[in-house]
């Protein structure tokens, strides 16, 4: 404890010891604006593909995919059978306990938890959560709810 005290009340300067210290707060910050930046861009990342695979699956159910009047909600049950083959043609897996996961390699990137498909109105609601691997290791992850909408699009030129 006199150690302490000797370091805090010194006459001949602690330059070196406030400069290590600012190094470490500096440092600390960095590390958190890259892990910060880092989740964002595979969350967007995530984001994306999961859009277009939901978007794909609507298309798909259309009975007329060229005139898009007669049909605007396909069935909720064919849209989810069809997410669930984008999700396989999109690289994700499906783990032991039932979530998607997409890989890289060996790595996981994300895993896509609680997920479900509802509708709302003419929108197609995919909510989930999405758990993203953090730099620093698989074991370390943040979990972030997701949700993304979806519809088809009519456009009347009358």
């Amino acid at each position: 404890m006199s150690r302490l005290r000797s370091l805090l009340h010194q006459n001949a300067g602690s330059a070196p010891l406030w400069a290590a210290f600012l190094a470490i707060i500096l440092i600390s910050f960095s590390l958190l604006i890259y892990t910060g930046m880092t989740l964002q861009a595979k969350y967007r990342t995530a984001q994306t593909e999961l859009e277009r695979a939901a978007s794909i699956a609507l298309d798909v159910n259309l009975k007329n995919q060229n005139v898009r009047d007669l049909q605007t909600t396909p069935s909720i049950l064919d849209v989810q059978s069809k997410l669930i083959l984008n999700f396989f043609s999109a690289g994700f897996t499906r783990n032991a306990e039932g979530n998607w996961q997409r890989k890289n390699g060996d790595k996981v990137l994300y895993l896509l938890e609680e997920w479900h498909l509802d509708m709302q109105d003419e929108q197609y609601i995919l909510i989930g959560n999405l758990n993203i691997s953090l730099p620093w290791g698989p074991a370390v992850t943040a979990q972030i709810p997701f949700q993304t909408k979806v519809r088809v699009l009519f456009l009347d030129y009358q």
